[in-house]
């Protein structure tokens, strides 16, 4: 499946994997402009539903980079991307209880691997117009030269967008699966910047008294 630029439902698409594009997704204004791909409640959502059928892909093409703004917490086999040109902002927990993967890559280069389902065919620029599911990100970005930090492209785990704490605990992790980020800097902010100081940390890798399952590791 494939959702254009700011599409907000998702009507028509299950039991496959759904990719989502767009250079800016502003769901508060509703301009296109901002160059910032927010993700809120209705936008968590789509990707939290859908999935349960298929990897989910999120792809910011502009300059302002991603921002979660709301938790995404799924219980699943599949695989959560998160890809930016630019920078990823992860302002609330993205969490996944069961053995799919979780994936941020700040600063993507398609031009390097453009990670396109269309194989043996493959894809050309602009780098649009096909779903990404069942990637081997470690040999397709990690253990691929130049194909993440270009432009200083980095994450962020525990800021907002306007690069304010959160005021909350954050949290990267896949229990079962693996956890995978990669920036030209890979920061974790908490207690420094934020203003609820009982629950200002910030990790990556899962922790299960954060998800409510108890302190057992």
């Amino acid at each position: 499946g494939w959702l254009g630029h700011r599409s907000l439902t998702s009507s028509g698409i299950s039991d496959t994997s759904l990719t989502v594009r767009g250079s800016s997704l502003d769901t508060t204004t509703g301009v296109s402009g901002s160059d910032l791909t927010q993700v809120l409640t209705r936008v968590d959502t789509i990707l939290r539903t859908n999935l349960d059928y298929g990897d989910v892909t999120l792809i910011d093409m502009g300059s302002g980079g991603i921002w979660v703004d709301q938790e995404i917490r799924a219980t699943t086999s599949n695989s959560l991307n998160l890809l930016s040109y630019t920078d990823i902002y992860v302002g609330d927990d993205l969490i996944n209880p069961g053995d799919g993967d979780i994936n941020l890559v700040a600063g993507w280069d398609p031009s390097v691997n453009d990670l396109a389902d269309l194989s043996p065919n493959p894809e050309v620029a602009p780098y649009r117009g096909y779903v990404v599911k069942g990637v081997d990100f470690d040999s397709s970005i990690f253990d691929n030269a130049g194909s993440f930090g270009a432009g200083g492209g980095s994450v962020f785990v525990g800021l907002d967008a306007d690069m304010s704490g959160t005021g909350a605990g954050v949290m990267v992790g896949s229990r079962f699966g693996d956890t995978r980020v990669a920036g030209y800097d890979v920061n974790v902010w908490a207690a420094a910047l934020a203003t609820n100081t009982p629950y200002s940390h910030a990790q990556i890798g899962y922790n299960r008294q954060d998800t409510g399952e108890g302190t057992v590791p």
